[in-house]
C-alpha cells in the first residue's frame, strides 16, 4: 500500500524527471531500495530522507559533470553529524554510576 511519503517522493522525482538510477547514484542508495520506498514497500529513515531530498533538489547537469563536488561532500558531512548524533544519544542512555 502506497503511503503519504511514498506517493510524495515518487511525484516530485516523476514531476522532476529524475530517474531511480540518478536518484541511486546521487544517494549512493541501491536502486532496489528507493523502487521499494516509491512502492511504501519501505520506510526511510531521517538519514535517507535528507539523501532524497537533496537528490530532488539538485541540477542533474551540474551533478553530471561535477560528480566529485558538492552532492558528495554534503551528503558526507550529513553522514557524519547524523552519525555523531546517534553515538552522543546512545552514550547518553548508559551513564554509569559509581
Amino acid at each position: 500500500m502506497m503511503s503519504e511519503f511514498s506517493t510524495t517522493f515518487s511525484e516530485l522525482a516523476r514531476k522532476r524527471q529524475m530517474s531511480v538510477e540518478y536518484l541511486s547514484e546521487f544517494t549512493r542508495l541501491d536502486a532496489a531500495f528507493i523502487r521499494r520506498l516509491m512502492t511504501g514497500d519501505k520506510k526511510p529513515s531521517h538519514a535517507t530522507t535528507i539523501k532524497l531530498a537533496m537528490a530532488l533538489v539538485s541540477d542533474k547537469e551540474l551533478y553530471r559533470r561535477e560528480k566529485a563536488g558538492m552532492p558528495n561532500t554534503l551528503a558526507a558531512l550529513i553522514e557524519s553529524l547524523l552519525a555523531d548524533a546517534a553515538v552522543t544519544s546512545t552514550t547518553r542512555g548508559s551513564r554509569q554510576s559509581f
